[in-house]
């Protein structure tokens, strides 16, 4: 440990001037005061006005997050919980929060599970099921949760379910998959993907689709190949006067299919990089 350790407002300074790169020799500083910067570096990471600040002041408290990671400060987990069931999904800020969580593995399995239970917002109890799936810790009230999830909210369920790994959980996805019924929207390009991720769980767990779910599974990719020619057609082919179907631009959810059509899902692909380009 160095022999003096940086107050807030000494360290505040060094972030807040370093934009989104931390220098290795800055990093090198403060990880080399262990725990002792574990304050400092808790207090501007739960300063708001530091959150929502703009380049370079907004960098701060990402750095501060990745920096208590690193040094496995579990005295900031409960911060940690707290901030990633209200700030913005895009925000940068908030994928290292998940990202954080997740590196912590089994010690954060009691504060999740318990703000789970106090949440009654369904997109925070998704990012803590999330959360929960990518620990590589196995507990049975996480798999019944999991379980669940796969028959409210058939995609993040499905990638949930791939990503805790118990082979158990096919049979569910196969359920899932089997009363799966087509349908579209104005933006077909979302259209099925629910069929997409359910045979790619089911294949994470060691399974495959039954010929019959084959069948099925070709169907829908038909059935929505059809559609887009059929919206797309009446986009280039309009008459005067017929109303022309619109596709509405949908920014992608997290466990959704990436816009660049890489296939990948979009937390896999380009969500890190629109953050940045966002902040």
């Amino acid at each position: 440990m160095t022999e003096e350790v940086w107050g807030i407002p000494t360290l505040e300074q060094h972030l807040t001037q370093v934009g989104g790169t931390l220098p290795d020799d800055l990093h090198d500083q403060i990880i080399a005061q262990g725990k002792a910067i574990v304050p400092a570096l808790l207090e501007i990471f739960n300063d708001e006005e530091l959150q929502v600040a703009d380049d370079p002041e907004g960098w701060a408290p990402i750095h501060a997050v990745d920096l208590l990671v690193e040094l496995r400060a579990e005295e900031a987990i409960p911060s940690m919980v707290e901030w990633v069931t209200v700030l913005d999904l895009m925000s940068l800020l908030f994928g290292k929060l998940v990202f954080g969580l997740k590196v912590f593995g089994n010690v954060v399995v009691e504060p999740v599970l318990q703000a789970y239970c106090e949440e009654d917002d369904p997109v925070a109890q998704g990012v803590l099921l999330e959360i929960l799936s990518g620990l590589g810790c196995r507990d049975e009230r996480i798999f019944e949760l999991l379980i669940a999830q796969v028959d409210y909210d058939v995609m993040p369920g499905a990638n949930n379910l791939a990503d805790y790994g118990d082979p158990r959980a096919r049979d569910a996805l196969h359920r899932a998959f089997d009363r799966y019924e087509f349908s579209c929207g104005p933006d077909y390009t979302m259209a099925g993907q629910e069929v997409i991720e359910l045979r790619d769980a089911i294949e994470a767990l060691g399974d495959e689709l039954t010929p019959e779910e084959e069948r099925k599974f070709d169907d829908v990719l038909a059935q929505k190949e059809k559609q887009r020619k059929r919206i797309e057609g009446s986009s280039s082919e309009g008459n005067p006067g017929e109303e022309i179907p619109v596709r509405i631009e949908v920014k992608p959810g997290r466990n959704d299919p990436c816009w660049c059509g890489s296939g990948k899902k979009y937390k896999k692909c380009h969500l890190d990089a629109d953050r940045a380009a966002s902040n």
